[in-house]
């Protein structure tokens, strides 16, 4: 009987922690003397804290950065990987924005980088009073899409 083998790439880690940044972009340069460069990925970012985490009003991002392409002749460039954000916290509260996500694609067909890794773990306590309170006044968002592939000219 065959075995199955895999047929598709594995992330880079796949555990409980975000530990590396985003893959930058692919160049899309042919003759290798164009200022055409593929966008950087995002870095890491680990916020850890034994309390609350008040995030009123305020961002926390690790996206990739936009393919550049500069002549019109050459190949697209690839958009940078989002990068990785871990949130270790007691409770999280407030309205702020999380985002790791890829960087576009530059013009001529340049494809988006990956969506970036969210981890957020939330520190244990035993009292069965403090369960919903760790996230019940969290109202922000989070966004780790891939970016969109550059225009075709």
């Amino acid at each position: 009987m065959a075995q199955c083998l895999r047929s598709f790439p594995e992330p880079y880690y796949f555990g409980e922690e975000a530990r590396y940044e985003g893959s930058g972009g692919g160049n899309g340069n042919k003759n290798y003397n164009s200022d055409d460069t593929g966008g950087s990925g995002g870095g890491i970012i680990w916020i850890s804290t034994p309390g609350t985490t008040d995030m009123q009003n305020s961002t926390v991002s690790s996206n990739g950065q936009w393919g550049l392409s500069m002549s019109f002749d050459q190949l697209g460039a690839g958009g940078g990987a989002g990068g990785s954000i871990q949130l270790t916290t007691l409770n999280l509260r407030g309205n702020g924005f999380i985002s790791a996500r890829g960087g576009m694609g530059s013009s001529n067909g340049g494809g988006g980088g990956a969506g970036g890794r969210l981890v957020m773990n939330y520190l244990k306590s035993y009292l069965a009073t403090s369960q919903p309170k760790q996230s019940f006044y969290w109202s922000g968002s989070h966004d780790v899409t891939g970016g969109p592939a550059g225009d075709m000219n």
